[in-house]
């Protein structure tokens, strides 16, 4: 289970207990951009059961290597850059602003 945002309810974490304790083979995940602002308001979790990471933005390089276009990745990194690899770069780095949009609205 995905749960996003959570600092929006934060009763919802006490219910993750619940999910460690009675349902333990379903898999939980929760994220929030601000959850630390909670972490002073009298929400305590339990030692061992939980494990923090953050997580930051996938750079360029980064997508390009998770999405296996390793000769744009080498085209990249090549100066000056040769021009038939400006619009398939551009081309690719497109979608990954658009999703990085979506995720600050």
């Amino acid at each position: 289970m995905f749960i996003d945002e959570i600092q929006e309810v934060p009763e919802a974490l006490n219910m993750l207990r619940y999910f460690y304790e009675q349902e333990p083979e379903i898999p939980v995940i929760a994220t929030g951009s601000m959850l630390e602002t909670l972490f002073d308001k009298n929400i305590h979790f339990p030692v061992g059961r939980v494990e923090y990471k953050v997580m930051r933005p996938v750079s360029f390089p980064e997508f390009l290597e998770a999405m296996g276009k390793t000769a744009a990745l080498e085209q990249l990194v090549r100066i000056p850059l040769a021009p038939f690899a400006q619009d398939k770069l551009f081309n690719l780095f497109i979608p990954t602003r658009l999703s990085a949009a979506c995720r600050k609205s």
